[in-house]
């Protein structure tokens, strides 16, 4: 089973395409949003490597890997979530 973690902002045009797209698939989210809990960007940051949000986080909890999308990339999207 993949978990998918959208971390996101208010005023993000991409995180909204994100999760739209992610709407769209059937496939279900947690979203961190990080104005709400900017504690967590620290850690967004450490992991992604970059500051620009969303950032889509999918681990796959059989197969024990991570996956890490930053910004709108559906193809991307597309193969990770999968």
């Amino acid at each position: 089973m993949k978990q998918v973690t959208v971390y996101s902002q208010n005023s993000c045009a991409s995180c909204v395409m994100v999760k739209k797209w992610l709407a769209m698939k059937n496939v279900e989210y947690k979203e961190v949003n990080l104005d709400e809990e900017p504690a967590q960007r620290e850690y967004v940051q450490k992991m992604s490597g970059s500051s620009t949000v969303p950032v889509v986080v999918i681990e796959d909890k059989a197969s024990e890997s991570t996956a890490i999308s930053i910004g709108y990339k559906p193809a991307q999207l597309a193969t990770i979530v999968a």
